[in-house]
Parts: C-alpha cells; structure tokens; sequence
C-alpha cells in the first residue's frame, strides 16, 4: 500500500469560498456503473469541500435545462469551478471524426455547456481544477485536442466488461502547482481513462507523466487552471490525495490571487 500524502499546510480565512461543481450525474448516454461511480465520486468530493470549509452547488450538466446552463455560465457569485469526471467528448469539438474504438457516455451538449463554463471561468480569473474528465475539458477549452483511445493494453484502466481502476505512478515535475500539493517527483495514483491529451491546448503545460508517456496532469502557465487525469476521489487511492489537491484549489478561491509563475513543465506544439 502506497505512503499517505503528507500533512499540506493550507492558510484559512473566515471567508468560505463558493465553488461551482460541475459534472454529468445522469447523462442518457451513460451505462448505470458510470452512474453509480460518478454519483459516488460527486459525494466523495463534496464532503471534502465541506471539510475545507469551501460552500459548492453540484451543477448536474446532463440534467440541467438550456435556460440554468446559460446562468450558470456567468459564474455570478462564484469563486471557482471544478469539474468531475464522466464520459467521453465528443471528437467534433476538437476537431476529429470518431474512430473505432470504444467510447461511453458520449453527450455533446454536456460537453459544450463544460467547455463553455471552463472558458468563462478562466475569462474571469476564476481559479479552475478538473478531475480526469475535467481535465480533458480543460484542455478541449484552450483549443487542445485528445487521444480518443489508447487501446487495449493501456495500463490506465483495467479492461473487464465493466472498466475499473488500476494504479500505477506519474512523475510529477519541480515548481508546479501539482507538486506543491503532492510533492515532485513519483506519485502513485488510481487511475481509470482510455482517452489521454494528445496536443495541449494553448498556454497549457504538461506538469505530471505517466511511465508510458501519457500525460497525468496539466496546468496553464499564466492562470491558475489545473487537470489530474487520475481520480483521487477514488475510496481506495492514496489517503490525503484529494484533501491536498482540493485545499490547494480552495486556499486558492479564498484569495483570489493569480498564480506564481510556473517553472515546470513542458509545452507541446497544437
């Protein structure tokens, strides 16, 4: 069993940041296990905002009507977005016709009211974190495109009629926002995707690998805009995960500050 993430010292203020949580709890789309994980992954990460004393509305985007996706776009009132994992973005929106592969939970107005949220957020100077999906999207929002399968012997999902999680390592690069949560250097993680960043979106650097090459994590290089590709929401990751990377995103919407500049990390040409 991997060692638990060490104690991250996060700084408190009175104020209790709003956060807006976006995800897609119950798309048509969507098979019942993704249903129930999601459901349960929402849970895990809302309890986790309520214990870093941050105040969040989950936004189901599947079931939201066109009228609450356009408020909710302005983000009035709030201080940052997260946004969760789920199914597959559709290829069109980064410019790629579907391939043969496998895919799930595919719903093209989800994944353009995400889009759109991503883009308003960073157009305010909100701060922005994504959780596996929510990384994709994040990276789609800059004008990135995806991998949209990395085939069968990938070794981020174990391959059963019902895809599960598998755990393996990222190395995580010096003087980045994620290593100022979970440190640098290598990190296990829980990991469950077949779809992966193939060029990154504009302004954004790869800051986490895994040992197959495949990008883990991404950040912007002016903003504070974060993606894991892994699920630290997960019950059996590593302990302390999801509290270090969450405190560092709310500690960031208590401030309301713009990010140090970054020194790690690498870029790769769209």
């Amino acid at each position: 069993m991997p060692e638990p993430v060490a104690d991250v010292q996060i700084t408190q203020t009175s104020a209790r940041p709003r956060i807006l949580v976006s995800c897609s709890l119950s798309g048509p789309e969507s098979d019942a296990w993704l249903i129930e994980d999601l459901n349960n992954y929402a849970d895990n990460v809302g309890n986790e905002l309520l214990a870093q004393e941050a105040d969040f509305e989950l936004l189901d985007v599947g079931a939201a009507a066109s009228w609450e996706l356009e408020a909710a776009t302005s983000l009035s009132g709030f201080d940052g977005l997260l946004v969760l994992g789920g199914g597959d973005i559709h290829p069109s929106l980064y410019g790629q016709r579907p391939i043969v592969a496998p895919g799930y939970g595919v719903d093209a107005r989800v994944d353009r009211a995400e889009i759109a949220l991503v883009r308003s957020a960073a157009g305010s100077g909100l701060p922005v974190m994504g959780i596996c999906r929510g990384l994709q999207v994040i990276n789609v929002a800059f004008g990135g495109t995806l991998i949209q399968d990395l085939g069968p012997e990938s070794i981020h999902q174990v391959h059963a009629d019902e895809p599960g999680m598998s755990d393996h390592d990222v190395e995580i690069k010096p003087g980045t926002l994620v290593a100022a949560a979970l440190g640098a250097g290598g990190v296990t993680v829980r990991s469950g995707h077949h779809q992966a960043v193939q060029d990154l979106g504009v302004g954004m650097l790869a800051t986490a690998e895994a040992p197959d090459g495949v990008i883990e994590a991404i950040e912007h290089q002016d903003q504070w805009v974060l993606g894991v590709q892994w699920h630290p929401e997960d019950p059996d990751t590593v302990p302390g995960q999801l509290a270090a990377l969450l405190g560092m995103f709310t500690d960031q919407c208590r401030k309301g500050e713009p990010p140090a500049p970054h020194s790690g990390g690498r870029t790769i040409a769209a």
